[in-house]
């Protein structure tokens, strides 16, 4: 990523085979990067994940871990939707037998992220899944 001087100011996605999608949010504060994981024999991406950015480079968040081909966020920027395939015809790995769509919630904080967990759950998440889930020591 540049800046408008064209001064590198972040590599995304560099431990990745390839990044197959990029794009910033409406409001310009983040950047989703689709990136190939997993190649197979045939070097075909069968595994990607879908990673959120801030426009300084440091990684918010990693979703997903299905072939995507396509990936977009929706208008506000709250969501990203991802369509891709699950399933392959051997040998080749070419043929997509079953696919699907994705819809991934973006929080603005741990709060939001908190609060819906609880909702779901119809009550507060315990210490043991903060860590597990949501990779906090305790829940705030």
């Amino acid at each position: 990523m540049w800046d408008s001087d064209g001064e590198l100011v972040a590599v995304l996605g560099e431990n990745a085979t390839s990044v197959d999608v990029a794009a910033f949010d409406p409001a310009g504060q983040r950047i989703m990067t689709v990136e190939c994981n997993v190649v197979n024999e045939g070097d075909w991406c069968v595994r990607h994940s879908v990673n959120l950015w801030d426009t300084h480079g440091k990684l918010i968040a990693t979703v997903g871990d299905h072939w995507v081909e396509w990936a977009a966020f929706r208008p506000d920027g709250r969501q990203i939707i991802t369509a891709g395939c699950d399933m392959f015809q051997p040998p080749t790995n070419t043929t997509c037998l079953a696919g699907g769509v994705w819809v991934w919630q973006d929080y603005p904080n741990i709060d939001a992220l908190l609060a819906e967990a609880a909702m779901r759950a119809g009550r507060s998440l315990t210490a043991a899944e903060c860590q597990q889930y949501l990779g906090q020591e305790q829940c705030p």
